[in-house]
Parts: C-alpha cells; structure tokens; sequence
C-alpha cells in the first residue's frame, strides 16, 4: 500500500510539479497562456537560473496552433526575440514546459543568473503578434 501510495504521489506531483503558481497572461474563448516562475539548476554545467515557464491551453473542440512573438526587457534594453513561436495544441488540450522541454524557449524564458555570471536580468515582457491557426 505504502508503495502504490508513493507511485502515486510522484506521479502527482512529478506532473504538475511546475503548477503552483500559474498567472493567467492572455485569456480569451479559444486559447489562455500561463506564467509562472521556477528555479532551474543544472549542477553538471554549473547552471542556477530563475525561469519564466509557459502552459498554453485550448478551449476548443478542434486542435489549434498558436502562432507568437516576445518583447523582451532586459535591463534598459527592450528587444523583440529573434525566433517567431509556435505551439500545437490539441483540441481542449494544453502543451506546458517539462523537462522533456528544458531547452525549448518556446516554453520558458530565462529571468536571471541566480549565481551571477550574466549580469542582466529580465525586467518585464510581453507576447506579441499573437494568431491562433
């Protein structure tokens, strides 16, 4: 029993372990982007970075791709990201990041170095150009 009970609190959690706190961005009848913000470290590469991580989620019956861009503030400087970004989402589905996505900027934006070795952190951003196909 303790061993069923423990599979399934890891698998719980393992899932949805990046969950806890999802901010609403951009919400409307067809799609809704979510942020939240998590510490990421990688101790083989000597990597502590603080994260934005992205869930975007379908309302509708029918699988949708979304279609974007991100402004991007860092320090005084405010850039348009050089890749255009796209997600498939299934229909009443959501595509969030995981560490399956870990290298995958479409589901995350780095925020700072929490060991500070690159000087600039993010100050604000927004999602523009925003299509849904």
């Amino acid at each position: 029993m303790k061993l069923v009970l423990t599979l399934l609190s890891l698998s719980v959690f393992g899932l949805d372990g990046y969950c806890q706190d999802w901010q609403a961005i951009t919400s409307n009848e067809q799609i809704s982007v979510y942020v939240a913000e998590i510490k990421h470290d990688n101790p083989a590469d000597d990597i502590s970075h603080q994260r934005f991580i992205f869930k975007y989620e379908n309302h509708t019956t029918a699988p949708v791709e979304l279609h974007f861009n991100r402004e991007v503030k860092y320090g005084e400087t405010t850039l348009t990201q050089e890749e255009d970004f796209v997600v498939a989402i299934p229909a009443n589905g959501e595509m969030q990041y995981d560490d399956s996505k870990k290298n995958d900027k479409t589901y995350y934006l780095f925020k700072k170095d929490n060991k500070g070795f690159i000087k600039k952190s993010l100050q604000d951003f927004s999602i523009i150009n925003l299509t849904i196909k």
